[in-house]
């Protein structure tokens, strides 16, 4: 938990506070516009933040939409990979259903070796002397 009592602010970046200036000088600007008494030199500081802003709103539109592209692209990515393991294991169920069915009507010799899975290949040697795979256990 959190032993402090105010949420923690960071400090303004360089371009958050060069950005806030310009909107305060532009909001400045604007309203000495609308009065009428804005100066040719304050119309082309005006028209110079202006520029600025927009470009970086369009650098941010830019950046945004390649975001959004990686994303969708991993989305997608993420989808394919869910799909193809669902299949797998709709795929393994579906043997394991079939060795089951097998086992219970008597399928092939060794049927019930195959059903128990990686224990018969490691009891293999075992089962030969009359043994299980476990430890300590005989077979029947």
């Amino acid at each position: 938990m959190n032993s402090r009592k105010t949420p923690a602010v960071r400090a303004p970046k360089p371009n958050e506070h060069e950005r806030a200036q310009r909107a305060a000088a532009i909001e400045i600007l604007l309203r000495r516009g609308l009065h009428g008494v804005l100066s040719v030199p304050e119309a082309a500081v005006l028209a110079d933040y202006w520029r600025a802003e927009r470009e970086l709103a369009d650098k941010t539109r830019r950046s945004l939409g390649e975001t959004t592209r990686a994303l969708q692209r991993n989305r997608e990515a993420a989808d394919a990979e869910i799909q193809r393991l669902e299949a797998r294991v709709a795929e393994l169920e579906a043997e394991r259903g079939t060795e089951a069915v097998q086992e219970a009507t008597g399928g092939p010799q060794g049927a019930p070796e195959a059903a128990n899975g990686a224990r018969d290949v490691r009891g293999a040697a075992r089962a030969a002397e009359g043994r299980s795979g476990l430890r300590g256990e005989v077979a029947a």
